[in-house]
């Protein structure tokens, strides 16, 4: 009985963890569209690993001008990633989480995409278990 009380409090304990781990990650990917939203490229990249592509795309304002005035619907999915099958550069973190988020895009974008609601994935990324969390691709579609 004892062996499975220790083991439904290290269960317990692991499921608050990853609860704590995607909620944390959720706010920064909130922090960092509203961000693009407002236009303020310079504060999004707080939120971006630093010295990858996406982090330099940010660079230039005109790339991400679809995103001015987005509205994020809602946070759909947030599931542990694994480093495996991904670029040299991702086994280096951590912890990987990946999100899907549904958003509201007003504006036409480079492709000539429309406005309207679009799916869009989002890496983020824990280099160690007292870092930030910080974001590393993009990506998504209709």
């Amino acid at each position: 009985m004892f062996i499975g009380l220790c083991l439904l409090l290290v269960f317990s304990s692991y499921k608050q963890k990853s609860t704590h781990d995607k909620e944390m990650a959720a706010q920064t990917t909130i922090l960092f569209l509203n961000s693009l939203s407002k236009g303020d490229s310079k504060s999004a990249l707080k939120y971006v690993w630093p010295d990858e592509r996406l982090y330099e795309e940010l660079k230039i304002p005109e790339r991400f001008l679809p995103f001015k005035d987005s509205k994020i619907l809602e946070i759909t999915r947030g599931d542990y990633d694994s480093a495996k099958g991904r670029p040299e550069y991702y086994q280096e973190f951590y912890k990987i989480i990946s999100l899907m988020i549904k958003l509201k895009v007003v504006h036409t974008d480079d492709a000539e995409n429309p406005p309207g609601d679009y799916v869009l994935f989002i890496n983020i990324v824990q280099k160690d278990p007292r870092s930030n969390w910080f974001i590393t691709e993009l990506g998504g579609g209709p």
